[in-house]
């Protein structure tokens, strides 16, 4: 279950839960909820759909938040590019095979949204229980939407297993 998600603010790291982020943002500090353009907060939604759809191992949820171009890219932690949405999906259907089990905690870094383009700079904190194994693991991950029909779709995941 997708438990907690940190923002940045000015002064600290904020906790909040995901489900729903609008909710969560509103209800909480209000220098946070100011300090996020409209944009951002949008962003940071389709963002949450993603893990959300990631850590359900739901792939129709999270065929509806990528990009379905030739130019999307993923990179999963220790492996290699993956270019196109049919490589993409594939990925993720063995992941979402192999895994019994996801928690996923966010520490989100930086939001950044210039034009169409948008980018999330973020920390997974993952749990995973494949086959009798469970296992913890920690990744950097970026993930870039791009704006189209006034929707963000994410057309880049890279994560990078943080180590030690």
């Amino acid at each position: 279950m997708l438990r907690n998600v940190s923002y940045p603010s000015p002064t600290n790291h904020l906790h909040l839960s995901l489900i729903p982020i609008k909710i969560a943002l509103k209800s909480r500090n209000r220098t946070l909820h100011t300090s996020m353009s409209n944009e951002q907060t949008a962003v940071l939604e389709a963002n949450q759909a993603f893990y959300r759809a990631f850590e359900k191992k739901d792939i129709d949820a999270m065929e509806a938040v990528c990009s379905k171009g030739i130019g999307s890219l993923c990179i999963h932690p220790g492996r290699k590019t993956i270019k196109g949405w049919d490589a993409i999906r594939q990925s993720w259907l063995q992941i979402f095979k192999a895994t019994r089990y996801l928690e996923i905690d966010l520490d989100v870094v930086s939001v950044e949204v210039s034009g169409d383009m948008a980018y999330v700079v973020l920390v997974e904190n993952v749990m995973q229980v494949a086959g009798n194994r469970r296992v913890e693991a920690k990744s950097m991950a970026t993930n870039a939407f791009e704006r189209m029909g006034g929707s963000w779709y994410l057309i880049h995941h890279h994560g990078s297993p943080i180590v030690g």
